[in-house]
């Protein structure tokens, strides 16, 4: 297994095991871009973050725009970058992101959060775009943006650890913390269900591009799509779920859902 499919398969269960699904040709540049972009949110995921590893990754990248780092995790990405010409915008985004967590704590709008996220998610939607092909950015970036939203529901235990709160809530919860939330059982199902919602909405959208995609891409995206889903339906059902353990799909459950993406081409 390379560098980047164990960084990938450590960072990403649902992802890794659905990018197994796409043509074998697209498959290793496939775990290009995730190990670059998981390595970078690593330095972000610690507590405190290590600001000093984060910018001295950052600045190897830019330099290696013009000449290799010696780091197969950026060289490798920025051939990525050029073999597809990934917008520098989408990679920009993408790092203000990044930076955005390490001085953000909580997100109070639709708005503020949809800032995050096209740099979290709806850019690395975009370069997925570009790898596959495909024009339609519209749903491809609200593909990104639907599942970066499931992931923000199934971890909020996690996030809280970290300091930040992605989810929306109103001022009956001080925080979404589990003694807090465990004070007020019923505002923060309700906070759960208002997220829940959005993401749905956001769901339905992007679910209108699946046909837009070329024929041999559809098994992987699709599969993905309908685990992030099932996730977050287990959590509709019992929001507290959260707490105890973070909601993921088995391996035959993976298989199962492929199988019926398969189906549904």
């Amino acid at each position: 297994m390379t560098l980047q499919n164990k960084i990938f398969f450590s960072a990403s269960k649902t992802y890794f095991f659905s990018s197994l699904f796409f043509p074998r040709s697209l498959r290793k540049d496939v775990s290009t871009l995730y190990a670059f972009v998981r390595v970078v949110d690593d330095f972000v995921d610690q507590v405190p973050a290590d600001k000093k590893g984060y910018t001295a990754f950052k600045k190897k990248y830019y330099s290696s725009l013009k000449k290799d780092s010696g780091e197969n995790v950026i060289d490798d990405f920025v051939s990525l970058q050029k073999k597809y010409s990934f917008s520098q915008e989408w990679i920009d985004a993408f790092f203000f992101s990044m930076e955005l967590d390490m001085r953000k704590q909580v997100y109070s709008s639709v708005s503020e959060l949809e800032e995050y996220i096209y740099g979290s998610a709806e850019a690395i939607g975009l370069c997925m775009a570009r790898m596959m092909g495909c024009s339609d950015l519209f749903h491809a970036r609200m593909m990104g943006k639907q599942m970066q939203l499931a992931n923000m529901i199934r971890d909020v235990a996690e996030d809280v650890s970290f300091g930040r709160t992605y989810l929306l809530f109103t001022q009956e919860l001080a925080d979404l913390s589990e003694q807090t939330t465990h004070a007020h059982p019923d505002a923060f199902v309700r906070c759960m269900r208002k997220n829940i919602s959005l993401y749905e909405s956001w769901r339905d959208i992007s679910r209108k591009g699946l046909s837009s995609l070329p024929y041999r891409y559809r098994v992987p995206i699709r599969t993905a799509d309908m685990l992030y889903s099932w996730a977050v339906g287990v959590i509709k059902r019992d929001p507290f779920i959260v707490y105890r353990r973070k909601v993921k799909p088995s391996i035959l459950r993976i298989l199962l859902y492929a199988c019926v993406s398969f189906l549904r081409r």
